[in-house]
């Protein structure tokens, strides 16, 4: 080393910087590569599985919103819009599957993922028109209900009318009845009274007026009996 020249020291001080500039530029290139496969990882698989994921999250929520509706108000238009909110989920899973084709673990495990989310899919697809088909049936159960209770609300009216008119007649035969008694136990009272007085004053006229008021208890028992049903009574 001592022995080599100024010429030859400088070319191998270049040779060296020549050389660690090489190693440091395949560093670099091969550093890049890293970033280009990450970068169009980030651009081809992991940038659409998000968008995809996001679709999937977007529809279910609108479907779960729209079924909530369905549920409370049985209006068909929520039921329609849920259906929309499960198609769009369709095309989201589609867009999934189409960003895991390569054969990476992380495609596999997305790929798994989206096989269950499908699944499940199906499996509410199906939950969705059972549950339309129950709230058919109930509204069918309801109509047959609601008529059996106008029937049985008009069936209760007319009975109860025919009851109350019922009673309002008897309350009127009744007070009929006791009308027509009252005046046979005033045509006693009084022709008793008649009598006693005829007898006492020997006053013929007095008793001939006595029997007059007796005679007319044959019209008010004839009037009893119409009004009377009731043997006991007569």
């Amino acid at each position: 080393m001592e022995k080599m020249t100024i010429g030859k020291k400088m070319g191998l001080g270049f040779g060296i910087l020549i050389l660690m500039a090489m190693v440091l530029g395949g560093i670099a290139v091969y550093e890049m590569r890293i970033v280009s496969v990450d970068s169009t990882k980030l651009a081809v698989e992991y940038i659409p599985l998000a968008n995809a994921a996001g679709g999937i999250r977007d529809a279910g929520n609108r479907n779960r919103y729209a079924m909530r509706g369905y549920g409370f108000t049985e209006k068909p238009e929520f039921y329609d819009e849920a259906w929309v909110a499960l198609n769009s989920m369709d095309s989201a899973i589609a867009k999934g599957f189409e960003a895991t084709k390569g054969d990476s673990k992380s495609n596999k495990a997305s790929t798994r993922l989206l096989e269950m989310i499908r699944k499940n899919r199906e499996d509410y697809r199906a939950t969705m028109s059972d549950i339309k088909t129950t709230f058919e049936r109930m509204n069918v159960k309801r109509d047959a209900f609601n008529a059996h209770a106008t029937d049985y609300s008009k069936a209760s009216k007319t009975f109860l009318d025919n009851q109350n008119d019922a009673l309002k007649k008897e309350l009127v035969d009744h007070q009929n009845i006791m009308d027509v008694v009252t005046g046979l136990v005033d045509i006693g009272t009084s022709s008793q009274s008649q009598i006693y007085k005829a007898i006492a004053y020997n006053d013929s006229a007095m008793l001939l007026s006595a029997i007059e008021m007796i005679s007319s208890v044959k019209l008010l028992a004839d009037q009893l009996r119409l009004l009377s049903m009731n043997e006991s009574d007569l």
